[in-house]
């Protein structure tokens, strides 16, 4: 009786522990289009497209694939910008790649938010310092 109680406290707790201890590395792809950059507008602020990195994925084919995902828009990853062991309130390493979109700007978007050009003086005081650090 004491070993399943325990058991099943170890697994609604472990997944949290994991995230605190064990945090997943995160992919994200930084494009400017037309002086404008692309964000992922989620309905309570901007994010930059990206996200988790799978197991034996490489970072860079990451961040493209999670930018098709997210925005349903290709580019072409240029060059790995900066690494940062937190962004945004959130631990783990999280890559920013800058890239080039391979076609001209639709909007679209997934469950995740609307994919939106948004002008860098808009973008959040974080957001902002990022993008003002890389050549993007």
């Amino acid at each position: 009786m004491i070993r399943e109680l325990v058991t099943e406290i170890e697994r609604k707790i472990s997944p949290v522990i994991g995230k605190l201890l064990y945090p997943v590395p995160g992919s994200n792809t930084l494009c400017r289009e037309e002086g404008r950059i692309l964000v992922l507008n989620t309905g309570t602020g901007y994010r930059f497209p990206g996200g988790i990195i799978k197991a034996g994925e490489h970072p860079a084919e990451a961040a493209e694939r999670e930018l098709k995902e997210e925005t349903g828009l290709e580019a072409e990853i240029r060059k790995l910008e900066v690494i940062k062991p937190e962004f945004d309130g959130i631990t783990g390493l999280h890559f920013f790649y800058s890239a080039e979109l391979e076609q001209e700007f639709s909007e679209g978007g997934s469950w995740e938010g609307k994919a939106e050009l948004v002008k860098e003086q808009e973008l959040p005081e974080k957001m902002k310092k990022l993008v003002e650090e890389t050549e993007v």
